[in-house]
């Protein structure tokens, strides 16, 4: 592993590809295409290449870094416990949401028949009253016509 000693983060291309590390943050050559047997020969030539940038670091039998890993893993681990638990909840309650969901829809439904029926019902009196308001129509014409002088 190549690890960036530098303060910024650091761009290194080797074999047509490039690589990108942070600062304090390592490369794996074998991301290059290298075989594991090259891979300590291809670390020196490249910090070779690109002096006071990278420095080599052991990842195999480096008790440091295998607690680190170790370390990594155990809260790579936690993490992924913390989001199956809070995925779960998400699925409860997405279900949950989803039953009051059809709940809703069947009440809207329920709803909508009766403006249906209620809207036939006031057609249904709008004709009654029209009907009413022209014989009220006539009786006054019939009425009129009695009244008048010569009649």
């Amino acid at each position: 592993m190549l690890k960036n000693i530098t303060k910024e983060t650091i761009t290194v291309r080797y074999n047509g590809i490039e690589l990108t590390a942070e600062e304090g943050k390592s490369i794996d050559v074998r991301n290059y295409g290298v075989s594991n047997k090259d891979v300590k020969a291809t670390e020196i030539h490249i910090i070779r290449k690109n002096p006071g940038i990278m420095e080599q670091v052991n990842t195999i039998d480096d008790p440091k870094l295998e607690k680190e890993y170790a370390n990594n893993l155990k809260k790579g681990i936690d993490r992924i416990a913390a989001l199956e638990r809070e995925n779960e909840s998400y699925r409860i309650n997405n279900k949950e949401l989803a039953e009051k969901h059809g709940a809703d829809v069947a009440q809207i439904e329920e709803l909508r028949g009766e403006i249906k029926s209620l809207r036939k019902d006031a057609a249904k009196h709008a004709a009654e009253i029209k009907d009413l308001e022209d014989e009220v129509s006539k009786l006054r014409g019939s009425r009129m016509g009695k009244n008048k002088p010569g009649a």
